[in-house]
């Protein structure tokens, strides 16, 4: 059947009910998939020192020394105040951090060739 005919048929012979259970399903797709990309974070001790940064993550003490780290970004959401910081190793580790602007500036003061602003809808 060529395109052409297959559009007329689906438009001319099926429910309107059809219709709007496809677009629920589409609508409750796309739901589904914003939800499984939130994270759960867990609260933390975060040390900024002059050579390292230090935290805990899962039990596990966790220091990156100044040489190793490649890249900060940040990612500031515009429907909440809190910032989510990305830090980048010279070993292509990535952590994930929640923290305010006071964090941030702290470590744009400490390691200003490494940081980025990045702004998110």
């Amino acid at each position: 059947m060529p395109n052409e005919m297959t559009v007329v048929y689906i438009i001319e012979f099926f429910e309107n009910k059809t219709y709007f259970v496809l677009l629920t399903s589409i609508l409750l797709s796309v739901i589904g998939v914003e939800i499984a990309k939130i994270r759960n974070y867990k609260s933390s001790e975060l040390t900024i020192e002059a050579k390292k940064i230090s935290f805990l993550k899962n039990g596990e003490l966790i220091e990156i020394p100044e040489p190793r780290l490649h890249k900060i970004t940040e990612r500031k959401n515009r429907l909440s105040k809190v910032s989510l910081i990305k830090i980048k190793t010279d070993t292509h580790k990535e952590y994930d951090i929640k923290g305010t602007e006071k964090i941030l500036e702290h470590l744009n003061e400490l390691f200003p060739n490494k940081t980025k602003l990045k702004n998110v809808g």
